[in-house]
């Protein structure tokens, strides 16, 4: 597995530090996500697995947040259709065990025939609040390129925060170096993970039709490599 030293923007103390050697540290935090992402095209079978494995997502102290039926890839390049499924659990050992016990998922096929699953997890750092009606993610891998976390927390980080809250989101709610890949999801040494929480893709929308949108996303290119996804989760796998 990949392992990573957990940062954050507010309570890094050497933040402007480039990266050093990682080591695990225990997550510190509200939780652990559980991301699964799989070809859209086996979206239902993905379903029918959350449904088959609630009894031992209980018993690992987990929670299904949702299943992503489309996820919007916002980078360039050819995109292929993709669906996710995320859940929430106590730690990253009660993560990993539920993944790689689970009938389902723990075959190495998952979803077949192709078994393209990617899964990872990562730290929620922040406590959020209503989740119920924040069910639209903003999903970041950013990787630096010669910028330092103290440039990029400086010129991007900060001011994107604020422009999230002025569209009714939740910013930062991942803010990690690096994850931890249970399945074929791996990352660079230095990237930036985040997660923004919004009511629906509408705000998201809005915001990007901002104009102050424009222009940090060119101050983020011109820092870091960006690979950003949107998706809105169901609360119910198989309503």
């Amino acid at each position: 597995m990949d392992t990573y030293r957990q940062r954050s923007y507010q309570n890094s103390n050497d933040w402007g530090q480039r990266w050093a050697v990682r080591q695990w540290n225990p997550p510190q935090g509200h939780g652990v996500y559980l991301f699964i992402r799989f070809p859209g095209h086996s979206v239902e079978f993905a379903a029918q697995t959350v449904v088959l494995g609630k009894r031992a997502v209980t018993t690992a102290r987990g929670q299904f947040i949702g299943i992503a039926r489309k996820v919007h890839d916002l980078s360039s390049g050819p995109h292929q259709k993709e669906s996710l499924v995320v859940y929430l659990f106590e730690s990253t050992e009660a993560a990993t065990r539920f993944f790689v016990s689970d009938n389902r998922f723990k075959q190495p096929d998952f979803p077949p025939p192709s078994g393209a699953c990617e899964a990872w997890t990562v730290v929620k750092f922040l406590e959020t609040r209503n989740d119920d009606m924040y069910l639209t993610y903003m999903l970041c891998d950013n990787t630096l390129r010669g910028s330092s976390y103290h440039e990029y927390k400086r010129e991007f980080a900060e001011p994107f925060s604020q422009l999230v809250l002025d569209y009714n989101g939740q910013p930062f709610v991942v803010q990690s170096i690096g994850v931890e890949s249970l399945r074929r999801h791996h990352v660079e040494p230095n990237t930036i993970v985040t997660l923004h929480l919004f009511r629906n893709e509408e705000d998201i929308k809005r915001m990007m039709a901002d104009p102050r949108y424009e222009d940090l996303k060119r101050r983020q290119i011109s820092m870091a490599t960006d690979f950003t996804s949107v998706f809105t989760i169901d609360p119910q796998a198989c309503p």
